[in-house]
């Protein structure tokens, strides 16, 4: 069988099995798509209050949603690393919708990013892009960072993530590197990264009902998944500091629940 083949059939396995016993995951990413939808239709339906429409952050919107499927497709493949690779420019997409309400001349700086990358570089690079209208900004610029250090760079913790040594019968030292993620690092991809989602979605509602002022505030469900999951987040995060950290920073879970 060719090796792309085995890959695939190895995916398909794990997605089978996920979707048979990850019922409850299954029922928090719909919930997550459900407000999506909710907040994409106010955002293309509703005006401020001079009248317009701000259907130009659209698209930034769509992005979140498309990466939040396809983090979860990698998820249920058993895939977290690759998982966290796909929310990222959702996630970077919020923030940038933050800035262009916070300062509508943002918008411009944006689209001349490669005529004027010390002007881009001045108001997106770094802190700069969660100082927008998203109440939560910072707090979502900080997990966006670490996921570029823990999930797109091969830095050290990258590099070790995956590599094993195993001996071999005849003596030699076999180097391999898994495909596949062990069943706390799913665990920790799948209550960080709907959290992530959860949070960001809530920013992006207080943002538009600040923004369009007869839409009212959208609930999220933020604090009912906090209340389903918040056992399973605690004793994840008691595996480990490693685990602690990640769903905290990262995942943006409330630092309480670890205690």
């Amino acid at each position: 069988m060719a090796e792309l083949q085995k890959y695939i059939e190895a995916r398909e396995r794990n997605r089978d099995i996920f979707s048979r016993e990850s019922a409850a995951v299954l029922q928090a990413f719909e919930v997550a798509i459900k407000a999506s939808r909710q907040l994409g239709t106010a955002l293309t339906t509703q005006r401020d209050v001079a009248g317009k429409t701000h259907v130009g952050l659209a698209p930034f919107f769509l992005i979140l949603e498309r990466s939040t499927f396809a983090a979860f497709e990698a998820l249920s493949a058993n895939q977290a690393f690759q998982a966290w690779v796909s929310i990222r420019p959702g996630i970077e997409s919020a923030l940038i919708m933050g800035k262009w309400v916070k300062d509508p001349a943002n918008a411009e700086i944006w689209t001349r990013r490669s005529e004027d990358p010390k002007s881009y570089q001045a108001s997106f690079q770094g802190k700069e892009l969660g100082k927008g209208a998203l109440s939560r900004g910072s707090n979502i610029q900080s997990a966006l960072r670490h996921i570029n250090d823990q999930f797109l760079h091969p830095n050290p913790k990258y590099y070790h993530r995956h590599l094993g040594f195993h001996d071999r019968e005849d003596g030699a030292v076999e180097m391999r590197l898994e495909f596949f993620d062990e069943p706390l690092d799913i665990a920790v991809g799948v209550l960080g990264l709907i959290h992530l989602v959860i949070v960001t979605q809530q920013s992006l509602a207080e943002m538009f009902a600040t923004l369009l002022p007869n839409l009212g505030q959208i609930d999220v469900a933020l604090a009912s998944f906090e209340q389903n999951a918040g056992s399973w987040a605690k004793s994840t995060m008691a595996e480990g500091p490693y685990f602690e950290w990640a769903l905290t920073e990262i995942g943006l879970w409330p630092k309480i629940i670890a205690t």
